[in-house]
């Protein structure tokens, strides 16, 4: 509305004798106060339509509100709170086996072959989907991906022949509901869906929850056994939270020459998934993985066959019904990229923006607490590859042990600085850090 003090009059000058100036003064006076009066009932009516107006909006976004409102419609300016476009909860499904090719006939897939993952009935307007994949008895090397109407996402890469390894990934899922698993190199493809993410504009369960690296497990199975309960009442970052629906764990394993695995799940009756590893050898013994545990009474099984150490960092969890409802620790999974990679210069500490200050996928820079990265990297030898917060020191256990080689992958839920991570690694490394998704503030 214009500023009433940039107003003037008009300059137009007229002469007059001085009885018609008087008659003039008298018309003019009647005039203006008849514009005043006028001016009076305009902006009177303008307030009852501008009333009406906003009665009108309240009520357009109350019946919204109940009729469970996309929030990927809205469009929240930069500073704000509440929803932002493509906001979800994490609704745990699973796990639910979709492909496990050894099953079907116990023959592994041809190189170049692709099966489809058969889906259960996902949550109304589900965006993305929460999978394991694994690829054992590999024929040859190449890449497994997972291709949706949405877009296709590399979930792993084996090396060479006969190798084994998993991942956990954030797929996006289109409107046809459809999924395609494929493996360039041939091998078994097991395919596990952990959940999906389901549009909310704010909720008490399925908000991720990022924490510090604790260590949950030590695990020597010479001394200790194969298998363990890790209990997570005992975390004080989860008696904080009360109840929690799964557990986010980073594992790290002494693996040794035979290669092996580690099987979790809510109780040793149901160990339903899996992290494969590939033999190795000399002192490059050390493999990671990361998994999204349901949980149903604050505890999780396992059991390890493989080398001489297991150990489990709980770095995040997944909120319970009991949790308050909040926007913070709502999920916006983002579009598939392809991260340039990055230079780490041994013994330095590189900071590396994984959130553009415009922000990404039309999430504000400002609301993003945190990120589910997809790492891959290889280095000019054995290292300890650390992604942390700018603000923090790094964490006990790195994110990865790389080597000269193939790359190495793995996704990690880190929480961000300014958009930012902290990389170190002991050797020169490259490494490609791609968000998969990213957390929201409150």
């Amino acid at each position: 509305m214009p500023d009433k003090t940039s107003r003037r009059p008009g300059s137009v000058r007229v002469t007059v004798a001085d009885a018609e100036r008087r008659r003039g003064v008298s018309r003019r006076l009647i005039v203006h106060i008849g514009v005043y009066v006028l001016a009076s009932i305009l902006a009177a009516a303008a307030v009852v339509v501008g009333v009406r107006l906003i009665g009108a909006t309240a009520a357009d976004q109350a019946d919204a509100a109940e009729s469970a409102l996309d929030p990927r419609t809205l469009a929240l300016p930069a500073g704000t709170t509440g929803a932002v476009p493509g906001s979800t909860r994490l609704e745990l499904l699973g796990p639910v086996t979709l492909l496990d090719s050894r099953r079907a006939g116990g023959r592994p897939l041809a190189p170049g072959a692709s099966a489809p993952l058969k889906l259960p009935a996902l949550p109304a307007g589900a965006s993305a989907l929460l999978l394991e994949v694994s690829l054992t008895a590999a024929t040859g090397p190449g890449a497994v991906t997972i291709d949706t109407q949405a877009g296709q996402v590399t979930a792993l890469r084996v090396p060479a022949a006969r190798a084994q390894r998993s991942a956990t990934i954030v797929v996006g899922v289109g409107s046809d509901g459809e999924a395609l698993a494929r493996t360039g190199g041939g091998g078994h493809l097991l395919v596990n869906l952990v959940g999906a993410f389901q549009p909310v504009e704010e909720a008490t369960s399925g908000r991720i929850v990022v924490v510090p690296p604790t260590q949950v497990l030590r695990l020597v199975p010479d001394t200790d056994g194969k298998d363990a309960t890790i209990d997570l009442s005992r975390v004080p970052a989860v008696r904080k939270a009360g109840t929690i629906g799964a557990a986010l764990l980073h594992i790290s394993a002494d693996v040794g020459r035979r290669g092996g695995f580690v099987a979790l799940g809510d109780s040793a009756k149901k160990l339903d998934q899996r992290v494969f590893w590939m033999a190795t050898s000399g002192a490059d013994r050390t493999r990671e993985g990361f998994l999204v545990v349901p949980v149903t009474d604050g505890k999780v099984s396992l059991h390890y066959q493989a080398g001489e150490l297991l150990t489990a960092n709980l770095v995040g969890y997944v909120t319970g019904e009991g949790a308050a409802s909040q926007v913070a620790g709502l999920v916006v999974p983002v579009k598939p990229g392809a991260g340039e990679p990055v230079p780490v210069v041994a013994g330095k500490q590189t900071d590396v923006t994984v959130i553009p200050p415009a922000g990404i996928d039309g999430v504000p820079a400002d609301r993003v607490t945190a990120v589910l990265l997809a790492v891959s990297a290889s280095s000019d030898g054995p290292a300890r590859l650390a992604v942390f917060p700018p603000d923090s020191k790094p964490p006990a256990d790195p994110v990865l042990n790389t080597a000269a080689g193939p790359e190495r992958q793995t996704l990690t839920p880190v929480r961000t600085v300014a958009g930012a991570v902290r990389v170190t690694s002991a050797t020169g490394a490259s490494v490609s850090l791609v968000p998969q998704a990213v957390i929201l503030t409150g």
